[in-house]
């Protein structure tokens, strides 16, 4: 088992909580099914292979979605269910290690560098995992595995659905640099055409030492260890520490932003993520704070505590939108930021009754 320092899994399970429907009622089987916001309106959260076969995809409105497949099987969202659902999945990966780092609701890293050990490859150890997940909870995944966690989240997603794909440190130049930029997992939509303006179009071009004062510019203060985690060094740490007080994300624009579009794009883009973590630490919050950073650096920050909790994508972003327009920023904006406080466990609050009305 020459070429892996490590052996870093990320599991992903495959288009989740459409999955974990038709698992709860199995006519949906085998049918196009998209699972939406609450009373099926709004955004698309995830859909079936077979709805992604007519070009349904998360982050597109039930509208476009029954343009494109008007066979098209909503299901209400149901996270109550999920939740019970992703406490499982992460349960049955602890039965291998206690290394395993949850990151959302449906993926996990996992440190099985020791497990590996008692197995002839590693793929052997992965195709178990997988098969037996399948047989236990009716859950596919696809299954990366390299040196560090981006290279095991890049080697993920080159396989789905129920794939596994194993990438060696000295297979990386072969595997990992020629893949277009825009599909490198933590380049953005907004920065992925800026490095193709600059020539940089596959992930190999990062490493062009005469443009690294360019690349830095674009890419801040996280570059060098953006580079150093493409070619598989560090990046191996899993996080065990569960205590949270706040939960949140932001980002920077590479330009002044005043296009409305592109701020409510960003803005779902953060709400989506914020919700992935709520309920990956299944934790809601009724304090919401939305930072505007305008192209002065004047900074806003207003907090709003509802009398409900929040932890679904879509009324997240509903809410942050509200406080956004009230503000009535006129401002070019540089830096967009949503975070909750006051955290409380899922099973303390009164978010899953209010789902049930």
């Amino acid at each position: 088992m020459i070429g892996l320092d490590r052996f870093i899994f990320h599991i992903d399970l495959n288009a989740f909580y459409a999955v974990a429907e038709q698992i709860r009622n199995p006519e949906l089987k085998d049918l196009p099914v998209a699972i939406a916001g609450r009373r099926g309106k709004g955004i698309i959260t995830t859909a079936t292979y077979e709805a992604r076969a007519y070009g349904v995809k998360s982050a597109m409105s039930t509208t476009e979605a029954l343009r494109l497949c008007p066979n098209l099987t909503f299901v209400e969202v149901d996270h109550p269910y999920y939740s019970k659902l992703s406490k499982k999945f992460v349960n049955f990966l602890k039965t291998y290690t206690d290394q395993v780092e949850q990151v959302s609701i449906d993926e996990c890293y996992l440190d099985l560098t020791d497990v590996v050990k008692n197995y002839q490859r590693p793929l052997d150890l992965a195709y178990e995992i997988q098969t037996k997940l399948y047989e236990t909870l009716e859950l596919s995944c696809s299954i990366g595995i390299s040196v560090n966690k981006f290279l095991a989240k890049m080697a993920s997603d080159m396989q789905k659905p129920m794939g596994i794909t194993l990438i060696r440190k000295e297979e990386v130049i072969n595997k990992i640099y020629p893949i277009p930029i825009n599909e490198m997992h933590g380049i953005g939509k907004i920065t992925a055409p800026i490095l193709m303006e600059h020539n940089i179009k596959v992930i190999g071009d990062l490493l062009n030492k005469d443009k690294y004062l360019l690349i830095k510019q674009i890419l801040g203060k996280n570059t060098d260890k953006t580079l150093e985690k493409i070619q598989g060094i560090g990046n191996y740490e899993i996080s065990l520490d569960e205590s949270l007080k706040s939960i949140g994300h932001s980002s920077t624009f590479l330009e002044d932003v005043t296009d409305y579009s592109i701020i409510t794009q960003k803005f779902y883009s953060l709400a989506q993520m914020v919700s992935n973590r709520l309920k990956a630490h299944k934790v809601v919050s009724s304090t919401l704070t939305v930072t505007i950073r305008t192209g002065d650096f004047t900074t806003v920050t207003r907090s709003v505590t509802f009398d409900y909790d929040l932890q679904d994508t879509d009324e997240i972003y509903e809410e942050v939108l509200l406080i956004f327009d009230r503000e009535n920023v006129e401002d070019p904006i540089r830096l967009l930021g949503i975070s909750f406080s006051k955290l409380k466990d899922y099973s303390e609050s009164i978010y899953q009754y209010r789902l049930e009305i």
